[in-house]
């Protein structure tokens, strides 16, 4: 019997010198990314690289428990994208493998920097542009931090472009959720940059130029409401977003300004009939800036635009009414 365990110990020992326990992987690095070949399409073991390493930062931010090691794992991240700008191949499946990990970024609630940690990982993927962060953005223009959605709106501006030219069902999507979001925003800041998202894009035409003309049609329509009864977020949005008319065709132009316009002087001077100063004073703002402020200042020389009165801006709102019609002749 004593023989036989010597024999059995003696065979376990030599298996444990011929097959060695071995140390745990070490997750890639920059510089395995370097060494990839991508002037083609990538293979399953290029992408599980790829995958590994982005999985790993994103766990390292997730983890993270200074704000420096949460910018750590954020340049991480963006030098990964950055390691090959020319190649097509590499960035969509990099972008790709990012997004992958957004989900589990965005339900950290437990987490005191969870707020900071969530905003910059939405600020990696809205800086790819490949439309294979299409569904990290849907995802994330529904989150509850304005932060997030803000970074959100803002890769639909970066790559809206190339969404709308693949056309389909990434078109689809894209103005399927700026509409459903911009009807419902409560940040003034990310509403103006879905509104900004909402306007032209480059090399864009036919019947997804169309759809986003419409989209934003029906937008910025809806939320004159809120313009009209001087919400604040709805005002400073529509602020920021007068800089997209100069972009549009010049009947939606002139169509989306005496929307804006209407909404903003019967507010006014509602508000101001009620005394009601801090709304009144926000429109106000809207009636003297941007675009409108062209339209609705007198040339009186002073420093600080003056507001029309009921009566002029009226005649304004005739005028454009006018052109508008002009237009159908």
């Amino acid at each position: 019997m004593a023989q036989h365990t010597t024999v059995l110990l003696c065979v376990v020992l030599a298996a444990f010198v011929a097959f060695p326990l071995r140390a745990p992987a070490e997750p890639p690095t920059i510089s395995d990314l370097a060494g990839l070949s991508v002037t083609g399409p990538l293979t399953g073991t290029d992408k599980k690289l790829i995958s590994d390493y982005t999985t790993e930062w994103i766990k390292r931010l997730i983890s993270a428990k200074k704000m420096s090691e949460v910018d750590a794992a954020l340049k991480a991240l963006l030098n990964g994208y950055r390691v090959h700008p020319s190649s097509v191949f590499y960035q969509l499946e990099y972008a790709r493998a990012v997004a992958a990990g957004v989900p589990g970024a965005m339900t950290l609630t437990g987490d005191a920097l969870h707020r900071a940690k969530e905003v910059r990982v939405a600020m990696v993927v809205a800086s790819m542009n490949q439309i294979t962060i299409e569904p990290a953005l849907v995802l994330m223009l529904q989150h509850s931090n304005p932060g997030v959605r803000y970074w959100a709106a803002k890769g639909f501006r970066l790559t809206g472009r190339l969404l709308l030219i693949q056309g389909g069902d990434h078109a689809k999507t894209m103005l399927a959720s700026l509409g459903r979001a911009g009807r419902k925003e409560a940040s003034g800041p990310v509403l103006a940059r879905i509104l900004d998202a909402l306007g032209p894009h480059p090399g864009v035409s036919g019947r997804w130029a169309v759809g986003l003309n419409a989209v934003l049609d029906n937008v910025w329509l809806a939320r004159c409401k809120g313009l009209r009864e001087g919400k604040r977020e709805v005002v400073e949005a529509y602020r920021r977003a007068l800089v997209v008319l100069e972009r549009l065709p010049n009947k939606l132009r002139l169509q989306l300004l005496a929307d804006a316009m209407e909404a903003a002087s019967k507010g006014f001077f509602e508000a101001t009939k009620a005394e009601k100063s801090e709304e009144a004073e926000a429109l106000a703002e809207v009636l003297g800036t941007g675009k409108l402020r062209a339209i609705l200042t007198k040339a009186n020389g002073e420093t600080q635009p003056a507001i029309l009165t009921a009566d002029e801006i009226d005649e304004v709102l005739c005028g454009l009414d006018a052109a508008l019609q002009a237009m159908e002749v």
